[in-house]
């Protein structure tokens, strides 16, 4: 709102402008506005404001000294006083334009912020999206290279007996409350690529600490479920053999990666 009042005032003042210029100094207007663009895009608030009162001082004193020197009548003179107002108003109405859509631009480049930091999770679960899960397992992973470290990933897929879809968005519901539950919160991490499956960082394990957690996590959905054999299959893949895993792997579409 107070944008397009600013706006209004600004298109309104050029208006002005066009009717009270003079055929003599035609350019004058122009350029001292084009001075004024240019310093507002340059330095902080105090020195554009400088600047601006600068720009004004300039302008008045040569129209004054033109009037002088061009012996110009009473008429002129007020002309060339109600330019510089109008000059020295457009600069204003500028300036204060410019800070309305810098703070409306900072303003919007937080929320885009905000928003990439709330979509680093998959919905409202802890699941992080594929796009963060490949961002962290990389930073992760150079210093687990580095410290000669072995890192493991877990391919944990539902299997139903059929494709209904309500079925596998529930069980996939408590398979991700399962696997969060049974991997180290500070060391693990999970993602879901696809309705029914779900990959599993470990970091700095061995293949008998991937059996600890597929072992946990089949024990909690055998409760869940009450089944002796719960509807996952898990597959224990080495840190070497994931990205071509990844490649061919479509994202899951709620995962927003």
């Amino acid at each position: 709102m107070q944008l397009r009042i600013l706006l209004t005032f600004l298109l309104c003042s050029f208006m002005a402008l066009s009717f009270t210029a003079s055929s003599s100094i035609p350019l004058t207007d122009g350029l001292i506005l084009l001075l004024a663009i240019f310093s507002i895009h340059a330095g902080s608030f105090a020195k554009q404001f400088i600047t601006l009162l600068l720009l004004s001082l300039s302008f008045g004193f040569f129209l004054l000294f033109y009037a002088l020197f061009t012996h110009a009548s009473l008429t002129e003179q007020v002309y060339y006083l109600l330019r510089h107002i109008l000059v020295t108003v457009s600069m204003v109405l500028i300036w204060l334009t410019y800070g309305i859509t810098s703070r409306y631009r900072n303003e919007n480049i937080a929320l885009k912020e905000k928003i990439q930091a709330l979509e680093k999770y998959a919905g409202s679960s802890q699941l992080l999206t594929l796009t963060e899960f490949k961002s962290r397992v990389k930073l992760i992973s150079t210093g687990t290279r580095r410290r000669n470290e072995q890192n493991y990933y877990v391919f944990a897929s539902i299997v139903t007996p059929d494709k209904v879809l309500e079925t596998t968005s529930s069980i996939s519901h408590i398979v991700s409350e399962g696997i969060l539950s049974s991997i180290r919160a500070e060391f693990d991490l999970v993602t879901q690529v696809k309705e029914e499956q779900f990959l599993i960082f470990l970091q700095n394990t061995n293949e008998a600490g991937c059996q600890i957690v597929i072992d946990r996590l089949m024990g909690k959905l055998r409760n869940q479920f009450n089944l002796i054999d719960p509807p996952l299959i898990c597959e224990t893949v080495l840190e070497e053999e994931i990205e071509s895993i990844l490649e061919i792997t479509q994202p899951f579409k709620g995962a927003a990666g």
